[in-house]
Formats: structure tokens, sequence, C-alpha cells
């Protein structure tokens, strides 16, 4: 499917693209071979270790920059990484990765049951805080 979902995508190879949801960079292979010289790619993850690996494995990639940061933020990203361009194509793939759910340590940070003191909170980055200033209970957030 991700083969699928890059094919319409890509509506020229010297185009700009944003993978705003990188993770461990499988769309954003795809996204880099379809491209001519000219073409970029910015890849943003929440997750360090996501980046780490992405990192790691398009070690000698120069079309493209990777970015940690939540997709949330994504305005104030792209200005602080001087990325004021327009994309040709956007892709977030929302949802949940087999790793973050078969790390059972991540799964129950990520994921903390509601008790009568506090809230049910769901996040994905393995090192966010949830009582850092911005993070919403499930129960608050109504864009969804």
């Amino acid at each position: 499917m991700p083969e699928e979902v890059v094919e319409r995508l890509i509506v020229s190879p010297s185009g700009t693209y944003l993978d705003a949801t990188c993770g461990f960079g499988g769309h954003t292979e795809i996204i880099l071979k379809q491209l001519n010289s000219d073409g970029k790619v910015v890849a943003m993850d929440q997750d360090q270790d996501a980046i780490n690996f992405v990192k790691d494995k398009f070690i000698n990639q120069s079309k493209l920059k990777i970015i940690k940061g939540r997709f949330g933020n994504l305005k104030e990203i792209l200005e602080s990484n001087d990325l004021n361009f327009k994309f040709s194509g956007i892709l977030a793939d929302l949802g949940m990765s087999s790793f973050q759910i078969g790390d059972h340590r991540r799964c129950q940070k990520a994921f903390k049951i509601k008790t009568e003191t506090a809230p049910c909170h769901k996040n994905i980055s393995s090192n966010q805080n949830l009582h850092q200033p911005g993070n919403r209970s499930v129960g608050d957030i109504s864009e969804l």
C-alpha cells in the first residue's frame, strides 16, 4: 500500500515533499526513489528513536532533510529550520507503528489508563513528559 500512496502523492519528480510522520522511513524511501536530482524530501517525526533510525538509514542522501518535531507544530518547525517553501505534496501516516506497540515500556508510557486523580493521556514519543505544557488528555481533544 505505501507504493500506491506515494504514486498518488508525487505530482512532479522535481518537487519538494513532506513526510510529516516519517517513522522508520518506509514512505520516505519510496518518495526519494520517485524523485529526480532536483526533488527533495523533508522527513519529520516526533519520536527520537525513529529520527535516529532514519538518519542512519539515509546517511548519504543529499535530497533529504530530517527534522524532529510534531506535525501539530508544523508551521513553527518549518520556519525554525528555514524551510519556508511550498510543498508539492504532504504525507501524514496517522497511526501507530508495530515498533511503538511492541515495546511494552513505550506502550505503557504512551497510554496511561485514567485513574481517579489523572486523565488518560496518549503520547507516542518515548521521552515525552505527560505533564508538559501543550499535552492534553484524550478527553480534551476535540479536533479528531
